[in-house]
């Protein structure tokens, strides 16, 4: 099982913005219509509804690690 929540730099990336236009968006309290949680001053989203909503499998198991391992080498 994969974690609850993301980090708005993490809702970033699957959406394809810029960092500070989701947390733009998040500080109106909906990111991607799904509602952000604040833990003291940290921005959270529920990462199961997030994927949902852009059309991703809600458990994350459409995760490409062979992509991850390319992006965190630097290989194209």
């Amino acid at each position: 099982m994969g974690r609850a929540s993301l980090t708005i730099s993490q809702a970033a990336i699957l959406l394809g913005v810029a960092r500070n236009t989701a947390f733009e968006a998040a500080r109106s309290g909906e990111l991607a219509g799904v509602p952000v949680i604040r833990v003291g001053r940290r921005l959270l989203i529920a990462a199961a509804p997030f994927r949902e909503a852009l059309g991703l499998d809600p458990e994350g198991k459409d995760h490409d690690e062979e992509t991850d391992q390319r992006r965190n080498s630097g290989a194209p």
